[in-house]
């Protein structure tokens, strides 16, 4: 059995090639194709960043029965996502964010947590309801890059 590593580089990889192929499933067309996506790629491990409340990833499970792993910092939103995952083993969430360094930040928790960010808050957020700034709070980074071998 390959390890969680070597799951992580075959999804990525996966994903790259069919990256394109996948939109917002909104009807049942999309949701076949997405389905047919994870078959013929034979993909065992989902990864949801930024999680939010987890709604990606129980659409997904209509179909996908592996192991699935949800990140999302924000700390309402991943009180929403633990309940959407409790009473699913293969389903593992993390509270932190993942980057290209490790450490913690602050993010700008958005009205919409959706919205939420941790680059600078700008003019356009002020202004936005969706994305007008409710508060902000601290969250953890992992280091989620590695090198080819």
């Amino acid at each position: 059995m390959p390890s969680n590593l070597q799951r992580v580089k075959h999804f990525l990889g996966a994903s790259k090639r069919v990256r394109n192929q996948l939109k917002p499933i909104t009807n049942l067309a999309q949701f076949i194709q997405v389905r047919n996506v994870f078959a013929q790629q034979e993909i065992d491990l989902l990864l949801d960043v930024g999680a939010n409340a987890g709604q990606f990833a129980s659409e997904m499970r209509a179909f996908y029965k592996g192991e699935m792993f949800s990140f999302e910092p924000v700390s309402t939103a991943f009180n929403q996502l633990k309940m959407a995952a409790s009473g699913d083993p293969k389903w593992r969430c993390f509270q932190l964010a993942l980057g290209s360094k490790a450490g913690t930040g602050t993010i700008h928790v958005a009205q919409e947590t959706q919205f939420s960010f941790f680059l600078k808050f700008g003019t356009y957020c002020a202004q936005t309801s969706e994305t007008k700034r409710k508060r902000s709070e601290k969250s953890r980074f992992r280091y989620a890059g590695w090198t080819s071998s």
